[in-house]
């Protein structure tokens, strides 16, 4: 109850705050001026990435619901922290595509595809020099580390290095998702990530029987590289 309701106070002053800050730097013209509404246009704008949404939502969460179905909560409880852990991989290329999101679409209007590229590259690059670090630390310090949450929770080690292969294959890629969406090319993206999505379902229905918490590991590694590959 305490941490829920800290998580409500929390929300409740980062809306207060934002609010405020929004006000206080919207330009003045936007004030007054009549709003125009073209539904349409949005609609069509944001089916693809009501997909993406979607997609992406049963992509990171099927592993750990699939295991906890068919192998039992203990072990999908052991497997959703290696999960998370491994999630902090991409905070790099997360971070970075927040920034660059806005950047890729200006660069693409006024046809800057060299500068477009370079962008691109450098902050795959710089991803991937982050990922690596943390990577090396999963392999020197992964076990203590999950030996914290207590001593079941070494069993996540294996499906926590596999996991982190297929964030791997996210960072080295880059960030190829933004890069679609922000030139016009949702549609396509959606589609993609419908197909890595499915390809995910399939592949943990048929490996974790056979290896349980390693193979929805690998279901969703797999699954990441397809949809980074594709």
């Amino acid at each position: 109850d305490l941490a829920m309701s800290v998580n409500v106070v929390a929300s409740a002053v980062t809306v207060i705050v934002s609010w405020r800050a929004f006000e206080r730097l919207r330009p003045p013209p936007s004030r007054t001026a009549a709003p125009t509404y073209e539904t349409a246009s949005w609609v069509r704008a944001s089916t693809p990435f009501f997909v993406i949404t979607a997609s992406l939502t049963l992509l990171m969460s099927a592993d750990t619901l699939m295991l906890g179905a068919m192998a039992g909560t203990r072990a999908a409880g052991i497997y959703s922290v290696a999960s998370q852990l491994a999630m902090s991989l991409s905070f790099a290329i997360s971070a970075v595509n927040i920034v660059i999101a806005p950047r890729i679409a200006e660069l693409h209007v006024n046809g800057k595809r060299r500068e477009l590229r370079h962008m691109i590259r450098m902050a795959s690059r710089g991803s991937l020099a982050f990922a690596l670090v943390v990577v090396f630390f999963f392999l020197l310090a992964g076990r203590p580390l999950l030996r914290v949450y207590g001593h079941a929770f070494e069993d996540a080690w294996v499906p926590l290095l596999v996991l982190c292969a297929g964030q791997l294959a996210i960072v080295i890629c880059g960030s190829v998702g933004y890069l679609m969406t922000m030139t016009g090319h949702g549609r396509e993206a959606s589609i993609i990530i419908g197909i890595s999505a499915l390809v995910n379902l399939v592949l943990n229905f048929v490996l974790i029987p056979r290896f349980g918490s390693v193979g929805a590991a690998l279901a969703t590694s797999i699954a990441f590289a397809v949809r980074s590959l594709l």
